[in-house]
């Protein structure tokens, strides 16, 4: 699972100055992808053409992919058609938006261009899409993309977008998102400031978990919905992900191999969580296991009370991990363990504590995780690679 950072532009609100300096400040931090519209600029086709015809020219000398939102309706006035999208190919285009679908062989005939360029739809169109998208020959040419949401409390829920990324991972089409800066000069394309995400509960929440969340989700292209995300921002976005892409260690797949016939995803997805409190007294293997261990997974045997990582055992286990002295009589929901030497067969094993668990001195107290990582740690699927930022 690749993840690809993102931003948007508001041509009518800024300057190709500011534009410029933009690009170059995100594309600084690993920022590729560039989301814009073509209602965004006022005038005649020709001039809205040459004006996105200069903007792709400098998008792409820092190397940003640019997809353009545009509608079924408006296509004609700029000589396209659902058969047709020459002139988006010329301008420099490398991904059209469609605010709308046909709804029909049209959105097949789309995806298909002769020109290689990719397609963005409405997630939530599943209905109208999910038949026609099944029959794509390449599914690499499409993305589904959430909307972002400027009115407070008209955002989607984790819940809902959980049900509709289940239609298209399962279509094995990519999905994209919005994440929202939380700068207040931050504008998007009406006057409204109060940010632009995706799920309304990241309207407050600091990026690097909104990141993390949308990541979780199975979320593949994250973009800042509104322009300029202050720098601290793109470094903190920037940082998510090469903390998602550091190799800490080598798992021998081999050990793995079993679990891949009934897990075929697994390792697809890397999910980040942060532990709020450690304990102080740490073994080095302790430290080893939850720091240095990137590939813990849950290999599709948690349940109500933990969510196990029983890979950890196999490489540690044998080293030794003397018990140690817990005063609590119950691990709470959020404690993250390891297993000691007192149940042997099992010591190494990292576990995160779903329900009340008594203290039976088989486990050591590693850490806690927050509110917001106990909730992140329910999205871990079986299959699912995850690990603790340090």
């Amino acid at each position: 699972m690749m993840i690809r950072l993102g931003i948007s532009l508001y041509p009518e609100q800024e300057s190709m100055e500011e534009i410029e300096q933009y690009l170059a400040l995100a594309s600084k931090y690993g920022f590729t992808q560039l989301f814009t519209s073509l209602f965004s600029v006022p005038g005649e086709p020709k001039e809205v053409i040459m004006y996105f015809e200069n903007l792709c020219t400098v998008a792409n000398k820092y190397h940003f992919n640019v997809a353009i939102d545009v509608h079924t309706a408006t296509l004609e006035a700029y000589g396209a058609s659902y058969d047709n999208l020459k002139v988006f190919k010329d301008i420099g285009i490398d991904t059209v938006r469609m605010d709308l679908s046909f709804g029909d062989h049209r959105d097949i005939t789309l995806v298909e261009n002769e020109f290689g360029l990719k397609i963005q739809f409405n997630a939530f169109m599943a209905d109208l899409l999910e038949e026609n998208m099944r029959k794509v020959k390449d599914k690499s040419k499409v993305i589904m993309c959430y909307n972002f949401y400027p009115q407070r409390y008209t955002g989607t829920s984790v819940s809902q977008m959980k049900q509709v990324n289940q239609v298209w991972r399962h279509a094995q089409i990519r999905l994209a998102a919005f994440i929202t800066s939380l700068s207040k000069e931050a504008h998007g394309p009406w006057p409204v400031k109060d940010g632009l995400p995706t799920l309304e509960k990241h309207r407050d929440l600091a990026v690097g978990k909104q990141i993390r969340e949308l990541i979780a989700l199975g979320i593949e292209d994250i973009y800042f919905g509104n322009a300029f995300a202050k720098e601290s921002e793109l470094k903190e976005a920037s940082d998510v992900i090469q903390a998602m892409n550091d190799e800490k260690i080598v798992v021998d797949e081999k050990s793995l191999a079993a679990f891949k016939e009934v897990l075929p995803n697994l390792g697809n997805r890397k999910i980040m969580l942060e532990l709020t409190s450690v304990a102080h007294e740490l073994t080095d293997i302790e430290k080893v296991i939850v720091y240095g261990f990137d590939k813990h997974v849950d290999l599709g045997d948690s349940n109500e009370y933990m969510l196990r990582s029983r890979v950890t055992r196999t490489y540690y286990g044998k080293k030794g991990i003397p018990f140690r002295k817990y005063d609590k009589e119950f691990f709470d929901a959020g404690d993250v363990v390891v297993v000691n030497d007192n149940l042997k067969h099992y010591a190494g094993e990292l576990q995160i504590v779903r329900s009340e668990m008594k203290n039976n001195g088989q486990r050591n107290y590693v850490g806690k995780l927050s509110e917001f990582d106990q909730q992140l740690s329910t999205l871990i699927e079986p299959g699912d690679y995850f690990f603790f930022k340090e």
